[in-house]
């Protein structure tokens, strides 16, 4: 009976092991081999796997020196046997065996080299796994490929472009630093090929490049980049919070490697290991460390690399993504890479205007922000607070499930609507849902000099909608409008007492018809006693009425409860928020800000 087999520590002028794998005549027979230790500087002569680990069953064998044995995933096994060759030994590395999977100094060690390796190599092989339907697309992919000067209607290739990049592999977070750093990298579906520059070409045909192919697109301009020194529109695009954001749909196992897994890649980025003193001009450090949890791991990235990050771009990236958890208790202001984006933008609430002067406050851990007392600058203000919310919006809701959504925002309206007012507020909720569109539409209207900007696709049909009761009609697309202001989000009603809110556990209390709260939107973790914060508010018209509306520059705060200093928040996100012009209290007169801790 082979023993487990045992790692020992690679020595000082060791990079990394090799798997040198035996031939054998025998197509499924058993797989022998040895691990070497290779200094990737000076030994280039191996090829790189790149596959996915599949399901965490390790009960296949790996025979090492005859005597001893690692279990491996059978996803792997059928990878090796694949390309076993039956003369010659291969020189494979792999992740799974070459790294110690059991030692996180050994993983902290080699993970930064990642890069190299795989940038060294004599080649890529990428392992798509065995799939009949992934078979049949690549060999179609390949031979579309093949046609210099061809006829056929690109839309036929795009049913198997689709289906290839559904295999497994191509949502695996690694993939990515595993094929954009070699000039000769080929994929393999069972016993079909492709060169990965062919997948790239057909992809760069395609007329409709969404999901996981535009991953694929993204990753052509990355090895670009790396591959041929050019930059494919601007390097800013990869910068580390960039690749971070774009190539956010891709998974792992570990949440530490979501930020490891293209660090690497990254221009401003550089892998260290713990205690490594570096001069890499790249100005963020990034040290591995397995021993750290992730949300520390997300917190120290920004805390240790302030000077690097825009505050904007956090804010930005924080509020597509936030659920309220504040990354695990620690932060409400830093990006939680784990969670899926889950609302678009509005229209900027995290870009502070003003110029304030913003700087990390160590000791907390937080982002203090200083408003500048210019001139005719009013800076910003707490205007009043969330009174009560409805249900957030449903996510990937069909029409019938966003139809239910505003039965339920048109019956907590009501509470304080009356007959003569009903009009005035559909309108009302019809523009603080579309209100990014009408920019829009505001924008076209300028350059044709026509200023009736609130005619424009969804408006009108959603106050007719309300109005009359009319169905949805499938032609328009009020639907996707709405959803793509609302994903994510939640509708709130405002006190009408500027900066302080009522009590939101007071459901009998009744809102007279003179005190009426505004309209708004935030994100769907949102609730009441929140604080709305805003530069200014205007007056604007559609459909004939006037709405007293809260700056682009809209955002929602919530006091941390500590009792110390008022001017400490935890971070909620954008907003938006109107009333009718002139109805209730008036508006800007609330509580004035001079600095905010987000914490």
């Amino acid at each position: 009976m082979s023993l487990p087999y045992q790692y020992t520590k690679l020595s000082p002028a060791a990079s990394t092991r090799i798997l040198e794998l035996q031939p054998s005549h025998e197509q499924d027979g058993p797989l022998r081999c040895k691990l070497c230790e290779i200094n990737i500087e000076s030994d280039p002569f191996y090829e790189a796997l790149s596959y996915t680990w599949g399901k965490p069953e390790f009960t296949q064998p790996l025979i090492l020196e005859d005597e001893f044995v690692i279990y491996i995933t059978p996803n792997l096994r059928d990878a090796l046997l694949r390309f076993r060759s039956k003369l010659n030994v291969r020189r494979l590395w792999v992740d799974a065996i070459c790294i110690n999977q059991q030692d996180d100094d050994d993983k902290a060690k080699q993970i930064p080299l990642m890069t190299e390796i795989y940038r060294r190599c004599s080649g890529v092989l990428v392992w798509l796994g065995i799939d009949a339907r992934g078979s049949s697309s690549m060999e179609a992919v390949n031979a579309f490929s093949r046609q210099i000067d061809h006829q056929d209607d690109e839309s036929i290739i795009q049913d198997d472009l689709e289906s290839l990049v559904r295999l497994p592999w191509f949502g695996r977070r690694w993939i990515v630093q595993e094929v954009v750093l070699n000039p000769n990298v080929t994929l393999f579906c069972g016993e079909t090929q492709i060169p990965w520059l062919r997948l790239l070409q057909v992809v760069r045909s395609s007329q409709n490049v969404s999901g996981l192919l535009s991953v694929v697109k993204t990753m052509e301009s990355i090895w670009i980049y790396h591959c041929l020194g050019i930059e494919a529109g601007s390097q800013a695009s990869l910068r580390l919070i960039d690749l971070l954001s774009i190539l956010s749909e891709l998974g792992c196992v570990d949440a530490r490697d979501r930020i490891y897994a293209l660090a690497g890649l990254a221009s401003d980025t550089f892998l260290t290991q713990p205690g490594e003193v570096s001069r890499d001009p790249r100005e963020i450090k990034v040290a591995v460390s397995y021993n750290t949890p992730a949300e520390n791991l997300y917190m120290d990235l920004i805390t240790t690399n302030f000077r690097c990050f825009d505050y904007r771009d956090l804010l930005k990236h924080t509020d597509l993504r936030a659920d309220g958890l504040r990354l695990g208790g620690l932060s409400s202001w830093v990006p939680d890479w784990r969670l899926p984006v889950v609302r678009q933008t509005l229209s900027g609430g995290w870009s502070l205007e003003g110029s304030p002067k913003v700087s990390l406050d160590a000791d907390l851990n937080a982002l203090h922000i200083q408003f500048r007392k210019k001139q005719g600058d009013p800076g910003y203000i707490i205007h009043s607070s969330i009174e009560k919310i409805s249900n957030a919006f449903p996510l990937n809701a069909s029409p019938n499930a966003i139809m239910d959504w505003i039965k339920e925002v048109w019956d907590l309206l009501l509470g304080w609507a009356t007959a003569a007012t009903r009009e005035l507020l559909i309108h009302q909720l019809g523009m603080i849902f579309f209100q990014d569109h009408m920019k829009d539409e505001w924008s076209k209207a300028i350059a044709n000099y026509d200023w009736q900007m609130y005619y424009f696709k969804g408006y009108a049909e959603f106050t007719e909608m309300m109005l009359k009761g009319s169905e949805y009609s499938q032609d328009e697309k009020l639907f996707t409008l709405l959803k793509r202001t609302m994903e994510g989000r939640r509708l709130f009603l405002l006190s009408p007492k500027p900066g302080r809110p009522t009590s939101s556990n007071d459901e009998s209390k009744s809102i007279s018809t003179s005190d009426r709260p505004a309209i708004g939107i935030g994100p769907s973790h949102a609730h009441p006693g929140d604080l709305v914060c805003t530069r200014e508010t205007t007056t604007k018209t559609w459909a004939g009425i006037s709405h007293a509306c809260t700056a682009d520059s809209t955002f929602l705060l919530r006091g941390t409860g500590d009792g110390v200093t008022q001017d400490r928040f935890f971070y909620i996100g954008e907003a938006r928020a109107n009333r009718r012009h002139a109805e209730g209290a008036a508006w800007g007169t609330g509580h004035r800000l001079h600095s905010i801790i987000l914490c």
